[in-house]
């Protein structure tokens, strides 16, 4: 998407691209692409500083995972965890935004705020079900004109039907176990 191409500037971004156009498909870098986008405007309407980059790197891999098969007694977030993990070192980031950018990428169904954990975490994590959830949006404050522009930018074809053929592919114990603290 050209868009995508637009907003990674970074190699630590390109690099996340790259490694969500090698594993999936445009819908899913389409949805990464509306939780970073609504992530950041999450951020600014509520006048919070981000670390734009963190932000724009766990959004492209935070359901990574779901798209290769788990690894025997993993999860698909600690899959995209260590996607993280090797874009940051290999960026040389200092291990403190990387334990964040992979706490982001981790924590994105926590049924619990994380704003404790960090600003990036707790934007994800709003960002993606507003995406996910149908009307998932309304819970966060967006207005449905800012939605309808996004989603007219960045098309929401497609991802419903997706998801549940993710759902048939992956064993169900893998996909529970997002929800079971480690």
């Amino acid at each position: 998407m050209e868009l995508s191409d637009r907003l990674c500037g970074t190699p630590a971004e390109r690099a996340a691209l790259e490694r969500v156009r090698t594993a999936s498909n445009d819908v899913f870098e389409r949805h990464s692409l509306r939780v970073f986008l609504i992530a950041e405007e999450l951020g600014a309407r509520d006048g919070v500083d981000f670390d734009r980059e963190v932000l724009l790197v766990a959004a492209l891999l935070h359901d990574i995972g779901l798209y290769r098969p788990p690894q025997p007694g993993s999860t698909y977030v600690v899959e995209g965890r260590i996607d993280g993990d090797e874009i940051g070192r290999e960026q040389d980031w200092a291990q403190e935004r990387i334990a964040l950018l992979c706490d982001a990428i981790e924590r994105h169904h926590e049924v619990r705020a994380q704003w404790d954990r960090g600003t990036e975490v707790e934007l994800i994590r709003r960002a993606d079900f507003a995406d996910a959830v149908p009307l998932g949006w309304r819970r966060f404050g967006l207005e449905a004109g800012w939605i309808g522009a996004l989603h007219a930018r960045v098309p929401k074809r497609g991802m419903y039907p997706a998801i549940v053929a993710l759902l048939k592919s992956q064993p169900p114990a893998s996909l529970l176990r997002i929800f079971v603290r480690p």
